[in-house]
């Protein structure tokens, strides 16, 4: 009985132990599988979830028309893009990419969103900025003769620098230059009104003045030319202003545009021998 009772115990232990083990592996299996299936899970989240990242060309023109590709995540068909509030045409290429036609919009920055049928939205913001597209015409909303009033040189000797300026809505009076004005002062005969026979009229290019207006702030730019006459004289100079390269014009005296043209107004140029 002795015998046969620890025989019976030492089997018994060994079945113990080897369930014991068994037991231990497949809970640690068991455990390590359950972990990664859950990170497996938390990475496939995060990699599809609607994220806008970046869109290129970031800039396009005001009128719209332009094409863009934005590149994210968890783009679907049913994506819809709106620039600012107005919505793009979105073709879908794929969960990471849409393809849109730009809506037009005003100069300056706009938020791009991304919005996807189940309710999800992304947004970047300012991710877009609308451009004056040079080729559009620009309307010049104002536009003076500044200084100096009169001026005196000699035959062919170049004048002292003659200013004016030029208003243009949301296009002046930012730290660089609106682009698409085209300045000129010219000066002829003192009783031809310039807006009715500009040709009797010598003009040259006046440049953009960068150190306009220094401290100060103002929504105009600031254009600066010279003359060379040939003859001895007394004639009127005033300026003129295109938005649309030349195109047409506008004439500006030392009153300004509100009130029109006037050659009572215009500068006095007076050419010594």
């Amino acid at each position: 009985m002795k015998q046969m009772s620890l025989a019976v115990m030492v089997l018994v232990i060994a079945l113990m132990a080897t369930v014991g083990c068994g037991d231990g592996e497949s809970v640690g299996d068991d455990q390590k599988d359950a972990g990664g299936d859950d990170v497996e899970e938390q990475q496939d989240t995060e990699e599809t979830g609607l994220s806008l990242e970046s869109i290129y060309p970031v800039a396009g023109g005001t009128d719209g028309g332009d094409e863009a590709s934005l590149y994210g995540t968890g783009f679907v068909e049913e994506s819809a893009v709106t620039f600012g509030q107005e919505e793009a045409e979105t073709t879908f290429v794929s969960a990471t990419e849409l393809d849109v036609v730009t809506p037009g919009g005003e100069p300056g920055f706009v938020d791009v969103t991304v919005n996807n049928p189940d309710g999800e939205v992304s947004t970047l913001e300012e991710g877009f900025e609308y451009v004056v597209d040079e080729t559009d015409p620009l309307e010049i909303g104002w536009c003076n003769l500044q200084y100096p009033s009169e001026t005196t040189t000699s035959v062919d000797t170049e004048t002292e620098p003659i200013f004016g300026r030029v208003y243009v809505e949301d296009c002046t009076g930012a730290e660089t230059e609106c682009e698409s004005i085209i300045g000129q002062v010219g000066f002829g005969p003192d009783d031809v009104d310039p807006t009715e026979s500009s040709g009797e009229y010598e003009w040259s290019d006046a440049d953009y003045n960068p150190g306009y207006p220094g401290e100060g702030e103002s929504n105009n730019d600031e254009h600066m030319g010279t003359l060379t006459p040939s003859t001895e004289g007394s004639f009127g100079y005033a300026f003129r202003f295109s938005g649309d390269d030349g195109e047409s014009w506008t004439y500006c005296d030392l009153s300004g545009t509100d009130d029109g043209f006037s050659i009572d107004e215009m500068g006095t140029l007076t050419v010594d021998p």
